[in-house]
């Protein structure tokens, strides 16, 4: 296993937790100092040749490195939308998961009372995330009882993933602080939409000074490029519980397809 201090793409301190040190780490074949890893000159530094096959931050290096020698560069942000409820206890043995009550009722998206209604979640949730290098665009209510939705600021994709990952346990450590349980469950209720999420990609110029995926002279603006990586999402990635999608109340897609719109 190889720890790396996060100087460069977090703080390297949880800053809600009294600046306490905090690691991530690489899982790699070899021993630091010998040629099985970067630090013995076995592979590229940073490229992932010597990850372990379990390492998901090693596997997206190797991507990465695939995409880098193809001349590209990636660049991602995640949004994320999640239930928020009032915790009943701050005992979790005591805690009843049952007859759960919302932060805030009924279906009220983009509303700014509701998100003042939590005003003092949410500023830390936006304050705290920011400390913790992990900035959003945008934080507001989504359709459904206490649902919020956060968008994390673009950036090269293994730092969105970084950030991906860390911003679920950040939001449930702010919460918890808050009096708040938050859930990030695909369908909490069949009554209600689900937990949805976006991924934004987009594939630019080795230099990051062009973006791949336009094309002006095309009628709806993208590249050959773009149309080939859409069909290739729309070969390769699964689309799991889309039983659950085919509701009235549900405006999401639930078949594979690509438009200007697929609502």
């Amino acid at each position: 296993m190889r720890l790396r201090w996060l100087t460069r793409r977090h703080s390297g301190r949880w800053p809600w937790e009294g600046e306490i040190p905090f690691f991530l780490a690489d899982f790699r074949v070899g021993r630091p100092g010998g040629g099985g890893g970067p630090e013995g000159g076995g592979a590229k530094s940073g490229d992932g040749g010597n990850a372990l096959p379990v390492c998901p931050r090693g596997l997206l290096k190797k991507v990465v490195q695939q995409a880098a020698d193809e001349g590209y560069t990636a660049f991602f942000s995640q949004e994320f939308e999640w239930f928020n409820f009032i915790a009943a206890s701050d005992d979790p043995e005591r805690r009843s998961f049952r007859d759960l009550k919302p932060i805030t009722q009924g279906m009220f998206g983009y509303s700014i009372v509701r998100a003042s209604q939590g005003s003092a979640y949410f500023h830390e949730l936006w304050d705290g995330l920011k400390k913790f290098d992990i900035p959003l665009e945008g934080l507001h209510t989504e359709t459904g009882p206490g649902v919020y939705e956060a968008a994390i600021v673009y950036s090269d994709v293994l730092e969105a993933a970084d950030r991906a990952v860390l911003f679920k346990t950040a939001v449930k450590e702010i919460a918890h602080r808050n009096g708040v349980l938050p859930t990030f469950m695909a369908k909490v209720s069949e009554t209600l939409p689900g937990c949805s999420g976006h991924v934004h990609q987009s594939l630019w110029a080795a230099d990051g000074s062009r973006n791949l995926f336009h094309d002006a002279a095309s009628p709806m603006g993208i590249s050959p490029l773009m149309e080939s990586y859409m069909a290739g999402n729309c070969i390769a990635c699964p689309l799991y519980c889309r039983w659950w999608r085919r509701r009235s109340i549900v405006i999401s897609g639930w078949l594979k397809a690509r438009g200007r719109r697929l609502r």
